[in-house]
């Protein structure tokens, strides 16, 4: 039983050497993929500032539909 312990600790320092490796091959594929992901991220960027003209308009809408309704009211 005394010799388990020390292969179990030979496994452990065998295991966190594959990560590395690993990583190194996400790196290289990564380094193909920049103009991807900015295209991607303006895209994105395109998208929100759409989303955000939207509801300024919803908002304006709204604003001016209150406002009328308080005018409306305070004629009465």
């Amino acid at each position: 039983m005394p010799r388990l312990p020390p292969q179990r600790q030979r496994q452990q320092q065998q295991q966190p050497q594959p990560p590395p490796d690993a990583k190194c091959t996400n790196n290289s594929s990564q380094r193909s993929e920049p103009q991807r992901s900015t295209q991607h991220i303006l895209v994105k960027l395109l998208e929100l500032e759409d989303c955000v003209y939207r509801q300024q308009l919803i908002i304006a809408h709204l604003t001016q539909a209150a406002g009328d309704a308080y005018l409306k009211i305070c004629k009465s």
